[in-house]
């Protein structure tokens, strides 16, 4: 059993009949297929008397029972057998867990900062506007603007794309280890 497995999900009563019946309905009726067996046992589950199904119940929660103790004994033994180096990968140094596949958010274009800045205006401007006409209001406005009046969001760009950088530099320490993060560094 890996890692990732762990122990085998418990079977539920239903399923328990379901093994015991179908090989029975598929030599009936040979011509069935599998959705037309899962109806058919589904119709004869659905017929039998409480006390009947009793049987396959207790095999349910045996079951249960089962995987409650190979549950705990798999969770032991994952918590022990962890590595030292696979907890530090996954921590930052404050000790918080740094979720799998966290890379920072990509640089801003500036673009994106010009409609951060100019949407909530046009909102307020025209609330009766859906989405896609605030953006392509957004468009028309962006494309009507002089370079020197984009420089302005160019700069922030180059402010992102360190702050992007730095993120990066700092999540690959942690995800990868000190010296392989040179490695992976552009």
């Amino acid at each position: 059993m890996s890692r990732r497995e762990g122990p085998k999900k418990p079977r539920t009563s239903f399923n328990f009949f379901y093994t015991e019946n179908r090989k029975q309905i598929k030599e009936e009726n040979s011509d069935m297929n599998f959705g037309e067996v899962t109806t058919e046992i589904s119709k004869r589950w659905k017929a039998i008397k409480e006390k009947e199904k009793k049987k396959y119940i207790k095999m349910a929660k045996d079951d249960k029972k089962r995987y409650q103790k190979e549950k705990t004994k798999w969770e032991t033994e994952q918590s022990t057998s962890e590595s030292e180096s696979e907890i530090t990968s996954r921590t930052r140094y404050n000790g918080k867990k740094v979720p799998r596949f966290s890379e920072p958010t990509r640089p801003r274009s500036a673009y994106h900062f010009f409609s951060m800045e100019v949407r909530q205006k046009l909102k307020k401007k025209f609330p009766s506007d859906s989405s896609s006409k605030i953006t392509k209001k957004l468009v028309k406005k962006w494309n009507s603007l002089k370079e020197s009046e984009k420089k302005k969001y160019s700069k922030k760009v180059a402010v992102d794309q360190k702050r992007w950088k730095k993120e990066l530099k700092e999540y690959k320490k942690i995800r990868f280890g000190s010296a392989s993060s040179e490695s992976l560094s552009d």
